[in-house]
């Protein structure tokens, strides 16, 4: 089975705790689980260090992309304007995990560790990205709409992939569901709940939701607004 998980922001315990309940999960129906990490690794939480040793060092069984905090803290190492920009935005709470005054002082293995990421995985019937897509943009997978978009395809529009994303939290703390996509970002970074989507066979959309917590929601079989 394959896991999504949204927007993590230094919060170690909910990650590992989650990925533990999807695997339990898995093994429970005699499957293997595998992860791909939405972005929004570092910031706002405890243990940004922690969340980046472990994307740094991941397994084969986790694929991670980028997020925009993770672009930004990239661009605070030279550029003081972003540099501000991104203390404002919870990169005080990632040095102080580090115990360092400056991001340009993480350790370089972890910076090289985020400048490789992705900014997008295709599996074929979903695409994976952080923020989302821009369909009538004349390059839909820009990176700057892939990291920091909040404007998301209509409900009713046919996409060539079930589009899976995060980084705009949802009012309601829980996964947001559409025909053709779905939000992960459930606020973790905000004190709620971490949480991944189960996907399984050829389904395009989601099989269950798994949070934090260790509960599991079912989601009922519907059909996507995949082309």
């Amino acid at each position: 089975m394959q896991f999504a998980i949204g927007d993590i922001h230094g919060h170690d315990t909910k990650l590992f705790d989650l990925m533990g309940h999807c695997r339990a999960y898995a093994e429970a129906r005699a499957a293997r689980a595998r992860f791909i990490l939405l972005g929004d690794y570092v910031d706002r939480g405890p243990a940004s260090a922690s969340v980046i040793a472990f994307i740094a060092g991941r397994p084969a069984d986790v694929e991670a992309i980028s997020g925009n905090h993770e672009a930004l803290l990239l661009e605070a190492c030279e550029d003081s304007e972003r540099l501000a920009l991104w203390i404002a935005n919870g990169g005080l709470q990632t040095m102080m995990s580090y115990g360092v005054n400056h991001p340009s002082e993480l350790p370089r293995e972890h910076l090289v560790a985020l400048r490789r990421l992705p900014l997008f995985v295709d599996d074929g019937l979903r695409l994976f990205v952080h923020a989302g897509i821009d369909l009538r943009a004349p390059d839909a997978r820009d990176p700057q709409t892939l990291l920091w978009t909040r404007a998301q395809p209509p409900d009713g529009m046919v996409l060539p992939r079930f589009l899976v994303h995060g980084h705009t939290p949802t009012r309601s703390g829980l996964p947001d569901l559409r025909p053709n996509r779905l939000n992960l970002d459930t606020g973790a970074g905000f004190g709620r709940a971490l949480t991944a989507a189960g996907f399984d066979g050829d389904e395009p959309l989601p099989r269950c939701f798994i949070d934090s917590a260790g509960t599991v929601t079912p989601v009922p079989v519907r059909h996507s607004g995949q082309g």
